[in-house]
């Protein structure tokens, strides 16, 4: 009778559902959209996330966001624009993608050993040009651990507010006034 307790109880350990592994878009902005003005976005994840060597990080924003490069000396190179944080792989090798057209940064990211949460795993800055819309700012999100088994995320993004002044505005909104009959 034991033996049968023993493997009933081993057997309702092993089908415990596991946590959800979260990852989300993180960013500080806090009111209205100036121009040239960043806003820090940040991958983080939560503390149910265990054991991750790889990443592959796509964030896509509205138009008119640019993604903000800090080496102004070569102004191609993104993977300058990313930066690797607390929940990133130690060691980690990082590629960094830009594609302006279909407003998207794409991260990818790997290290020897898997990291735990919770924490940051990246963070870039988007600049907002004069007409930046608003809208969905959202993470597609692939991780595997250090054999390269998948690692199953739910990714939650988040929203940027934006200015999108009308053609002949300025950057407070107001139309520019240009007197035609003087």
């Amino acid at each position: 009778m034991n033996k049968l307790f023993v493997c009933v109880a081993a057997g309702l350990a092993c089908a415990a559902p596991s946590m959800a592994q979260n990852i989300s878009v993180t960013q500080n902005q806090m009111g209205a959209v100036e121009r040239n003005n960043p806003v820090h976005v940040c991958a983080t994840v939560d503390a149910n996330v265990k054991n991750v060597a790889g990443y592959k990080l796509t964030f896509t924003f509205p138009m008119n966001w640019e993604v903000k490069i800090p080496d102004d000396a070569n102004p191609t190179d993104y993977t300058t624009a990313f930066t690797l944080g607390s929940a990133a792989p130690a060691n980690a090798q990082l590629a960094v993608n830009y594609n302006k057209t279909t407003h998207q940064l794409i991260a990818g990211l790997t290290g020897p050993s898997g990291m735990d949460g919770p924490g940051v795993v990246g963070c870039f800055d988007l600049v907002p040009t004069t007409e930046a819309a608003g809208g969905a700012l959202t993470l597609a999100a692939e991780a595997n651990d250090p054999l390269l088994n998948d690692v199953t995320l739910t990714a939650t993004g988040s929203s940027l507010m934006g200015n999108a002044c009308p053609s002949g505005a300025n950057a407070s909104g107001d139309l520019d006034v240009v007197d035609v009959f003087s």
